[in-house]
């Protein structure tokens, strides 16, 4: 039977139906009058099962599920979701919570039970991990449109979109100029308003700091503090009494806050902070027998040999070799380089 109450198994002209939906209208069963087939408007199927409209077709052969799609859970070229024509791109279920997206047959996305997303891995630890290749140059990418003529991208965290950090580029992609603003920031958001803690030109390794910057523990002494630090001990050196040279003396054991290789230069003054009370005084300095010492100290005319790190320019100095010999206490030992050419 065709389901239209009659015997024939032939319909010459084919079948019509009303419009509406209903057990009496669109194509059902004998039997089963709540399943079936029915068209919705003009051009639009609908299909029903049990009195509950399932699915429609559109005039364009768009697929429309009401109560959504199921696929195996395996992957593969016949299971999970895909497209026609491309059956290795599209999304399945790879485990019990899991959703996995993939491209070319390989794995690109993978978000777990606990909603974490992972970019190139399949074990996400943040709620976004983006795992880089090892031919790939980074791992996230940002950039944006180009502002006044400069290029501009920026990376952004925070509580909100008032309060949070950030790193910027500026710049259209040519070399710093005085006054420019190619250059790398990182920043922080304050009520909205963003503040440059310190950034780094494009083709400079220079690094500006717009606040007061604390190595070891906040900087609440200067605009740069530092505390802490390795201990040394052997310590040699010379200082300043008043205005009077004086020294050298062994300065003991201390903790090295900041170590450079060549001199440090102040264009105002060098404060440096000293107390009895944190001494053991031993008593004053024979003079005399500190001048006789000083006496038999060469002051040595001399040049570098390694031009390259030191220059040319005549010195005026102590030999430490020499130096020993008067005072031992003045000088320490360190490895270095002799050079030969």
């Amino acid at each position: 039977s065709l389901g239209n109450n009659t015997s024939s198994t032939e319909a010459k002209g084919g079948f019509k139906s009303n419009i509406a939906y209903g057990p009496n209208a669109g194509y059902s069963f004998i039997g089963d009058l709540d399943t079936g087939m029915y068209r919705i408007s003009s051009n639009n199927l609908g299909f029903y099962t049990g009195g509950q409209k399932r699915m429609a077709i559109n005039s364009s052969g768009q697929l429309f599920p009401f109560h959504g799609v199921f696929a195996p859970v395996s992957y593969g070229s016949s299971n999970g979701y895909s497209f026609d024509g491309d059956s290795d791109t599209g999304m399945y279920r790879p485990a019990t919570n899991q959703l996995s997206f993939h491209s070319g047959g390989v794995e690109r996305m993978r978000i777990n039970p606990q909603g974490r997303v992972g970019i190139g891995t399949a074990s996400p630890s943040a709620y976004l991990h983006v795992e880089r290749l090892n031919s790939e140059i980074a791992s996230i990418y940002a950039t944006g449109p180009k502002q006044g003529g400069q290029g501009s991208g920026v990376v952004y965290v925070g509580q909100s979109l008032s309060h949070g950090g950030g790193m910027s580029y500026d710049g259209d992609g040519t070399p710093e100029l005085v006054g420019g603003d190619d250059r790398i920031t990182f920043s922080r958001r304050n009520s909205g308003v963003d503040h440059d803690v310190f950034s780094y030109g494009y083709s400079s390794d220079d690094v500006r700091f717009q606040g007061n910057v604390g190595i070891g523990a906040a900087p609440t002494k200067a605009r740069l503090s530092v505390w802490g630090g390795p201990s040394k001990s052997g310590i040699r050196g010379s200082y300043i009494n008043g205005s009077t040279a004086a020294g050298p003396v062994v300065h003991g054991v201390h903790n090295i806050s900041l170590f450079t290789e060549h001199s440090i230069w102040c264009n105002n003054t060098v404060i440096a902070s000293s107390d009895r009370r944190i001494k053991d005084i031993e008593g004053k300095s024979d003079g005399s027998k500190d001048l006789q010492a000083l006496l038999g100290i060469d002051i040595t005319d001399y040049r570098y040999k390694d031009k390259i790190n030191h220059g040319d320019t005549p010195q005026k100095k102590v030999i430490a070799q020499q130096l020993e010999t008067i005072f031992p206490q003045a000088v320490s030992r360190q490895t270095n380089v002799i050079p030969d050419i």
